[in-house]
């Protein structure tokens, strides 16, 4: 998790939930279907995980590094599969599959019966190897902590503000920001060298994906043509400005 071991989740993992879950390492990558997202959360506790704090949760489509992020006012299953649900709504792709750690956030018999209720083939990551959720790893960090800090955020107004940074963050990240996807390793000694293609934003690799129809691609372009970059911009920064006053 981006902070800390998993708290406030209600119950234990469910054990039957996991051994059903089949297990996608990071080596199973290469072949994921367009809508494979890995999914984790982010603790905003501060210092102590003591009480109840503001989490994020963060998704990452493998092919394409389309990302999207939710305020969580606490970390409930209940929760974390209310704003997945919001996630699978408003992605312009469908949600195949949904890959996460061995969290009881997870692993739990709501979600499981929310993504059989959807359509959605679970997968999840081995004990201990967080490379197997790589994709989702690195955005809790681009996309949450290296912005919001290691501050204690707590309350509506937290949640509030934090959310609003995310709805001007998903659209800069996905239409404006170009991300680089590892291609490829190759060791040289004892160097791994590590190959990347041409980066492109998400919205560029989704307009070029073979899987996605004509019409989700227009309306992609037409949301795309209503952003202005430099607003999303000052949004984002006024967000950061009234995280900063709020965290503890």
């Amino acid at each position: 998790h981006g902070a800390g071991k998993p708290c406030h989740a209600g119950a234990k993992a469910n054990r039957a939930v996991r051994e059903r879950t089949p297990v996608r390492t990071h080596r199973d990558w290469a072949d994921a279907c367009l809508g494979s997202m890995q999914a984790d959360t982010v603790h905003h506790s501060g210092p102590t995980t003591a009480g109840e704090y503001v989490c994020s949760l963060v998704a990452v489509e493998a092919n394409t590094g389309w990302v999207e992020m939710e305020a969580l006012p606490r970390l409930r299953q209940r929760q974390v599969v209310s704003a997945l649900d919001r996630i699978r709504r408003r992605l312009p792709f469908r949600l195949a599959e949904l890959h996460t750690d061995n969290g009881s956030e997870f692993q739990n018999a709501g979600l499981d019966g929310w993504c059989v209720h959807n359509g959605v083939a679970r997968t999840r990551g081995r004990p201990r190897h967080s490379n197997d959720q790589a994709y989702v790893e690195q955005r809790n960090w681009t996309a949450v902590r290296r912005l919001t800090g290691d501050a204690r955020l707590e309350g509506g107004a937290a949640r509030e503000a934090l959310a609003g940074l995310y709805a001007s963050l998903r659209d800069y990240m996905n239409f404006f920001q170009p991300v680089r996807k590892l291609t490829g390793t190759e060791r040289r000694g004892a160097k791994v060298v590590r190959r990347y293609d041409r980066g492109r934003t998400p919205y560029r690799r989704l307009l070029d994906a073979d899987d996605l129809d004509a019409e989700a691609k227009r309306r992609l372009t037409e949301r795309f043509l209503r952003l202005d970059p430099e607003e999303l911009q000052e949004r984002i920064d006024s967000a950061l400005d009234r995280l900063e006053q709020l965290g503890k």
